[in-house]
C-alpha cells in the first residue's frame, strides 16, 4: 500500500481514524481532561462575577477567554469518544492554544490604566497607547495561531500549519516578553521618582508579576512544544500539558479573583480615562 495514499485516508472526514493518538502519539486522558475544564469553567464564573460586581466591562476577556478553554478541554473529552473527526480535533487545539490570548490581552490593559491612574511618565509608552498597541499584537499573533491550527488537520498542509502557528506563538511571546520588561521599567521609575506613594497600587503591580511569569512560561512552553515539531517529547508526553500549560495559566488568572484590578485603581481622574479610551471599572 502506498504510505502518502495510507496517511492522506487518515486525515480524511469519516475514516475510523484516531487523529489525536496520530498527532499527539497518545489518546487523551479524560479525568485530566474533565479537570481542567471544571477549574476553567469555575475561574470563568468567578471571574465573570468579579466584572459584573465592579462593573469592570473592560475585563470581560478574561472570564470569556477561560470559558472558551474550559470548552477546549470538553471538545478534548469528546475527541476521544470521537477519533476521527477532524472539526471536533480542529476546535479543539484552536480554544486551547489560542484562548489564553484573552489572558494577555487582559493584563495589557490592566497595566494601561494602572499607568494612567500613577503617572504617564512612568512608561515609555503612553499608558492610553500600550493596550491597543500590544492587543492589536495579540489579535495578530492570534489570527496566526488560528490559522495554523485549522491548517494542521490537512494532511498536506499539517507541517506548514505547524509552522504557522509556531511563528505565531514566537512572535507572541516576543511581545509579552517586551511587555514584561515595559512593566519592570515602569516599576523603577515610580519606585525612584517618589513623587507618588504606591499606597494599594503596588499590590497591582506584583499582581501583574505574578501573572505574567506563568503566562511567560507557558509561552516559551508553547514555543519549544512546536519548535520540535509532531514526534516531539514535548508534545507527545500528556502530563506536560497539564504541567506547562494548564497548570501556569491558571495561576496566572486566579490571582485575579481575590485580587481584582479594580479593588486597587481608586477612581481614575477624567483626563486618565480619556488617556484609556473611556473605560470604566
Amino acid at each position: 500500500m502506498n504510505p502518502a495514499r495510507s496517511h492522506s485516508r487518515d486525515f480524511s472526514l469519516g475514516m475510523n481514524t484516531d487523529i489525536s493518538e496520530r498527532v499527539y502519539g497518545y489518546r487523551p486522558n479524560s479525568a485530566l481532561a474533565i479537570a481542567a475544564a471544571v477549574v476553567y469553567g469555575t475561574l470563568a464564573s468567578a471571574l465573570l462575577f468579579r466584572v459584573v460586581m465592579s462593573r469592570s466591562w473592560w475585563g470581560l476577556c478574561l472570564p470569556i477567554g477561560s470559558f472558551f478553554v474550559s470548552l477546549g478541554f470538553v471538545l478534548r473529552v469528546l475527541s476521544k469518544h470521537s477519533p476521527s473527526s477532524i472539526g471536533i480535533f480542529a476546535i479543539e487545539g484552536l480554544f486551547i492554544i489560542c484562548s489564553p490570548a484573552a489572558f494577555l490581552a487582559f493584563n495589557y490593559i490592566t497595566y494601561g490604566r494602572l499607568i494612567s491612574y500613577i503617572g504617564a511618565e512612568h512608561s515609555i509608552i503612553n499608558p492610553g497607547k500600550v493596550a491597543g498597541t500590544f492587543v492589536i499584537s495579540d489579535v495578530f499573533t492570534f489570527l496566526l495561531q488560528a490559522g495554523g491550527s485549522g491548517l494542521q488537520t490537512s494532511y498536506k498542509l499539517a507541517n506548514t500549519g505547524q509552522k504557522i502557528v509556531l511563528v505565531g506563538l514566537a512572535l507572541q511571546a516576543v511581545s509579552y516578553g517586551f511587555f514584561i520588561v515595559l512593566l519592570i521599567k515602569s516599576h523603577i521609575s515610580i519606585k525612584s521618582s517618589g513623587s507618588r506613594p504606591m499606597d494599594k497600587s503596588s499590590t497591582l503591580i506584583w499582581v501583574l508579576y505574578f501573572s505574567s511569569a506563568f503566562i511567560f512560561i507557558r509561552c516559551i512552553y508553547r514555543v519549544a512544544e512546536f519548535a520540535q515539531g509532531r514526534g516531539g517529547y514535548l508534545l507527545t508526553h500528556e502530563v506536560l500539558l497539564y504541567l506547562l500549560d494548564v497548570l501556569p495559566l491558571v495561576l496566572a488568572i486566579t490571582v485575579y479573583v481575590p485580587f481584582w484590578p479594580a479593588r486597587y485603581l481608586g477612581y481614575h481622574r477624567k483626563e486618565s480615562l480619556e488617556m484609556n479610551g473611556g473605560l470604566q471599572p
